[in-house]
């Protein structure tokens, strides 16, 4: 939590301060919450990877999918972003979490990139 908070307010030049290691995904996430385009551009730049799970298996554009932010989406597809990979409990997709959150530019531009449609989760749920 003290790291957090360490990065709070720095530029986002700051959140790469450490190697991309085990470290990124927490800079990763901090970019995310902050939903700022340019901090996600610098973590792709360096080399961060953007089908990469946090410790409960929910991959980055699972979580940028829930926030509905088209932008970010776009630019970690653009940066090979799997748009079908689930979360490890309960196999929701990106595609998912945005239907259900009514995110419609989010749905629209995850199918534009090859989401599917019929995929269903662990429970049998699909987006339709």
């Amino acid at each position: 939590y003290g790291q957090y908070m360490q990065m709070i307010g720095k530029r986002p030049e700051d959140y790469l301060s450490v190697p991309i290691q085990p470290s990124a995904m927490r800079r990763m996430r901090l970019a995310l919450r902050d939903c700022l385009e340019k901090n996600m551009k610098i973590l792709i730049a360096a080399g961060a990877n953007v089908n990469k799970t946090d410790l409960r298996g929910i991959p980055s554009l699972y979580r940028i999918a829930q926030y509905g932010h088209p932008e970010i989406v776009k630019l970690f597809i653009a940066a090979g972003a799997n748009v079908n990979q689930t979360t490890a409990s309960t196999g929701a997709s990106p595609l998912h979490i945005a239907t259900s959150m009514g995110h419609t530019e989010v749905v629209k531009t995850l199918i534009a990139a090859g989401a599917n449609v019929n995929k269903s989760q662990k429970y049998g749920y699909t987006q339709v």
